[in-house]
């Protein structure tokens, strides 16, 4: 094991983001650029409160408000070193409001990411917006593209966002289901 990994599991286990690579993908260095961007705007996200240096954010309408919670990490200096999405199970696996969970969990994994890391990731954000034809849920698309290339066989990280499999690492994103405060959850931890 090299010595960068064993201080990052060092780090993970005393519940400290590495330091040192401050920016999360797309979201920035800094909260304030975070707050500018696309994603912010478009799921209105509002703070809700703060966890030493943790900053909740949930969606600004009631529909939502309960069943979705954005944590953004910084370090000592302000910068920004860790994201994390909870979506409720029961929003995610809903017939009917499954599409916005989907929408907002395709959009987390590419703005958390870096263009660079978005190959890594790019099968599961693919799957997530465009589910196999075999799921009978209703579906966000754009009419100025095709439906992508779907992988022969669900990607970890998607068998995961399905409830099918507990958890993984795709890329730089581990994916995980387990209970957020005793509700059974989706967590993209970045």
């Amino acid at each position: 094991m090299s010595m960068k990994r064993a201080v990052s599991i060092l780090m993970g286990v005393l519940g400290v983001k590495a330091l040192a690579a401050a920016g999360v993908g797309n979201l920035g260095e800094r909260l304030e650029q975070a707050k500018q961007t696309e994603f912010f705007r478009w799921f209105q996200l509002e703070e809700v409160g703060r966890t030493a240096r943790v900053i909740h954010f949930k969606p600004s309408g009631k529909k939502f408000h309960d069943l979705v919670t954005l944590n953004l990490s910084l370090d000592p200096k302000g910068r920004l070193v860790g994201a994390e999405l909870v979506l409720s199970r029961s929003f995610v696996d809903s017939g009917r409001d499954g599409m916005f969970a989907r929408d907002i969990a395709k959009s987390f994994v590419a703005v958390a990411t870096t263009a660079q890391e978005r190959s890594a990731v790019a099968d599961l954000i693919a799957e997530i917006e465009h589910p196999p034809a075999n799921q009978s849920t209703p579906l966000i698309v754009s009419a100025h593209r095709p439906a992508p290339k779907l992988p022969a066989q669900p990607t970890p990280g998607f068998q995961v966002f399905l409830g099918r499999r507990q958890a993984c690492q795709q890329g730089p994103l581990k994916l995980e289901n387990r209970d957020v405060n005793g509700v059974p959850s989706l967590v993209i931890d970045r």
